[in-house]
């Protein structure tokens, strides 16, 4: 029997392309077997699922259909994934059936399609959560046609963001780690400053600290860097 890696890869494998075209079988939903859906091809770009919704979902009656892509063996989730989750709490998720709105394809189209999932309704995304797509995209989908602004269309960001975060992939997992880091003590320091200095007057504090926390943040990247590259010393070592 074929490991989930294995079928994954293969499905990957058959056309790691995007198809020209991905039109929905139909516009009705199917009832498809829970137990020939996955989850677990990279079509799922949340930081975590939100143990709130899934716990409201299962409770809830007449949801809307998930949107699916088949493969020819298997369903892979594109948008749903708090659904599916919801029914595996009820123990019979083996036997279950859930609406599925199906579309054919492969586990590339999945993929690509499962990037725009939430963009205007369930489970608002978070800041992180689109990163995430958006990392994603930019490591798996390589082509010509994929610029900042396609892949910011399908995801739903501006191409600002895209823009901002290929260059921050593009010094490395450690430097775009450290400017993350760094650009959100940036924003927590100085609303406090800034704060202070409304409430003090104080103007020419936020100037000693503009120049003193540039200082500060050069010294705090340093230190990250340097230990990240410890870290992987130590881990090819191992």
């Amino acid at each position: 029997m074929q490991s989930d890696d294995e079928i994954i890869a293969e499905s990957i494998k058959a056309d790691d392309s995007l198809s020209p075209r991905i039109p929905k079988d139909t516009t009705e939903p199917q009832e498809i077997p829970a137990r020939l859906l996955r989850t677990d091809g990279g079509t799922q770009h949340r930081v975590r699922l939100s143990k709130q919704a899934i716990e409201e979902y299962a409770e809830a009656v007449g949801l809307p259909p998930i949107e699916v892509v088949w493969d020819g063996t298997y369903y892979w989730v594109v948008d749903g994934h708090h659904r599916v989750e919801a029914l595996k709490k009820d123990g019979e998720f083996g036997k279950a059936t859930i609406q599925c709105l199906v579309t054919k394809g492969t586990l590339q189209d999945a993929r690509w399609l499962s990037l725009g999932a939430n963009r205007k309704h369930g489970v608002r995304r978070t800041s992180a959560d689109k990163r995430k797509a958006v990392e994603f995209a930019l490591n798996n989908f390589t082509g010509k046609k994929f610029t900042d602004n396609y892949i910011a269309t399908q995801v739903g960001v501006s191409n600002k963001t895209v823009t901002k975060i290929r260059k921050q992939l593009a010094c490395g997992p450690a430097s775009a780690t450290v400017q993350s880091v760094v650009m959100d003590l940036h924003k927590v320091i100085t609303g406090v400053v800034a704060s202070l200095s409304s409430t003090t007057g104080m103007r020419w504090e936020h100037r000693v600290f503009d120049r003193d926390g540039a200082r500060f943040f050069e010294i705090f990247a340093s230190v990250v860097e340097e230990r990240a590259a410890a870290e992987e010393v130590l881990k090819q070592a191992a």
